[in-house]
């Protein structure tokens, strides 16, 4: 049997991945052999087309294309149709057939080439957008405390790596991203009276906390 989270992993690829590229009939298929090798821990099955149709066309079975409709009572001929448009796309393998049914070698998407490109152009576009996000990345969080020599880059007050927050210049409500160029250091304080607003709609408010820390650091 497969552990759970290689099977979260293998349903993760195969609704992300390979669902895209087949049409609903080849889901329901594909979905059924799947069930019954690799979440059974094999890799191939073998059963015979007129048994495949029977699953499909039960509402108690995994695969039911259409429940109550004329379309879920899939034939034979369908069947065999279905099974070689899985093939061609290399989804799945046709071995031999004998009395008993054929043999279907079912491939998961990290095996099967256009899936597999898909995967890793999700992986890169995911380290691409982590390099450029200064916001939950912590190694990348760092970077923007050290450019401010950690202050406050509102009311100037020192602040330490625990104790200071990050401010998004231009709102994330307002299209702000996390990048290096949008986001400052900023105290707990002074990222409270700035919220979500803009620079120019809380810009007031921070002068006046501005001119508050520098009064109290004046006297001192």
């Amino acid at each position: 049997m497969v552990e759970l989270q290689e099977f979260q992993e293998i349903y993760k690829d195969v609704v992300d991945y390979l669902v895209p590229l087949q049409t609903v009939y080849e889901q329901a298929l594909y979905h059924i052999l799947l069930r019954k090798t690799h979440l059974e821990g094999l890799t191939g099955v073998r059963i015979g087309q007129r048994t495949l149709a029977k699953i499909t066309a039960s509402p108690s079975k995994i695969g039911t294309f259409n429940k109550g409709s004329e379309i879920g009572r899939v034939s034979q001929s369908q069947i065999k149709t279905v099974i070689k448009s899985l093939a061609k796309k290399g989804h799945i393998e046709i071995g031999d057939t004998t009395f008993d049914g054929t043999f279907y070698r079912v491939r998961l998407p990290r095996d099967i080439p256009e899936c597999l490109a898909r995967i890793q152009d999700a992986r890169q576009q995911h380290e691409d957008a982590a390099q450029n996000d200064f916001y939950t990345v912590p190694t990348n969080r760092l970077q923007v405390y050290e450019r401010d020599n950690y202050q406050c880059r509102y009311c100037g007050l020192e602040v330490t790596d625990k104790g200071a927050t990050l401010d998004h210049v231009k709102p994330v409500s307002m299209g702000g991203d996390n990048s290096l160029e949008n986001l400052v250091t900023c105290c707990l304080t002074c990222n409270a009276i700035k919220a979500a607003r803009s620079p120019d709609e809380s810009v007031l408010a921070l002068l006046e906390r501005y001119r508050a820390v520098q009064g109290r650091s004046q006297k001192t």
